[in-house]
């Protein structure tokens, strides 16, 4: 994770979640513009993406959002939350406060992947309970778990007039991703996670495609392909 190939996994996931961000404030920010161009033991060792800065970033961020409403009279302290007002955002708040600790904890033991140091037994659980996380996350925050917004989504993120195009950006399907690491038992083992997709391409100006249009392409598979960089880390 030292070398080129592992930064350019980076700028491609970095990427795609730009896209998710870009396509959730198209319609509020201004676009640049040109006129160019727990329970049995554990059996199951995994591993977090070994970049603690990030996950540091986000254990602050989640913090001080929290801590901030709560001095304001926003909300109520989390930890005094009734059950029977777990709703609405007492339930995000409640949510950010647990983001919080989550990211902390992933920041720790990326860290300690970094440095060679042994993960203890609750922090290999952390990692194995991590789906069941954003699963709760999911649960408090969609207003329909049971059929969530597929994760492929297309935006436009800038544009040239004078020439009629636009640069498109999509997310499409979760990529897997095989890693060979460490094994908490001496050697070396393949983990397998998941990973955003990224595509770019140049549309017509006037035909700007749409969230149903692209995910309509990704279910059948009619893809643009991927960008050339990317081949120092993808297969299909």
């Amino acid at each position: 994770m030292q070398t080129e190939v592992w930064l350019r996994k980076d700028l491609h996931t970095g990427l795609a979640s730009w896209t998710e961000l870009k396509h959730d404030t198209v319609l509020y920010a201004k676009q640049p513009s040109g006129l160019g161009g727990g329970g049995a033991p554990l059996t199951s060792f995994g591993y977090v993406e070994p970049n603690p800065l990030v996950f540091a970033r986000i254990a602050v961020v989640a913090a001080m959002t929290y801590q901030g409403l709560v001095e304001r009279g926003l909300a109520d302290p989390a930890e005094y939350i009734d059950s029977a007002v777990y709703t609405g955002f007492q339930a995000t708040l409640y949510e950010l406060r647990g983001l919080a600790y989550q990211a902390a904890q992933l920041a720790e033991i990326a860290r300690k992947e970094l440095a060679g140091e042994p993960r203890t037994e609750d922090e290999y659980w952390t990692i194995f309970g991590f789906g069941n996380y954003l699963w709760g996350l999911l649960a408090t925050l969609s207003p329909d778990m049971t059929n969530p917004d597929p994760v492929a989504l297309v935006t436009d993120v800038a544009s040239n007039p004078s020439a009629r195009i636009v640069l498109q950006e999509a997310v499409g399907n979760v990529d897997y991703i095989y890693v060979v690491v460490p094994a908490s038992t001496g050697g070396w083992q393949l983990v397998r996670g998941g990973v955003f997709s990224y595509y770019e391409w140049i549309g017509d100006i006037n035909q700007r495609m749409t969230d149903a249009e692209w995910r309509a392409l990704v279910a059948a598979g009619d893809l643009p392909p991927r960008p050339a960089w990317v081949s120092a880390f993808y297969a299909e």
